[in-house]
């Protein structure tokens, strides 16, 4: 086994790589990307405050498509992730333990996604 190999990175490439693929407005690939980078602390403080105030000025301007496409791009992110890291689990290239904590960390964030009541999506 690869004691030192991290996943995360990888994993949330993936993710990426599914989003590219997709057919998405600027706006909502550019909120999806936001959120696939944050899983690894890839956004600095100064991206933070431009997607907040973004956010929070446009929030009233985010059509219910652009949000059902926001969800859609994430969940097929996510898809992604999870199917990168059942490869990795396949091969035991990482301990399991690891792949079942990013995992988890996965349908979490699918799960805030999915709920109905998140006003953040």
């Amino acid at each position: 086994m690869l004691k030192h190999y991290k996943p995360k990175p990888n994993m949330v490439q993936a993710g990426i790589a599914q989003l590219d693929r997709l057919d998405l407005e600027p706006a909502v690939k550019d909120l999806v990307l936001y959120d696939l980078q944050d899983q690894v602390q890839n956004n600095t403080l100064g991206s933070f405050f431009k997607q907040w105030s973004g956010v929070s000025r446009h929030q009233e301007k985010i059509t219910v498509l652009q949000s059902v496409d926001q969800r859609r791009a994430l969940m097929a992110a996510f898809n992604e992730e999870r199917r990168y890291l059942h490869s990795l689990a396949l091969t035991h290239q990482v301990p399991s333990d690891e792949i079942y904590d990013l995992y988890s960390e996965v349908l979490l964030a699918e799960s805030l996604v999915l709920d109905p009541k998140n006003r953040l999506i």
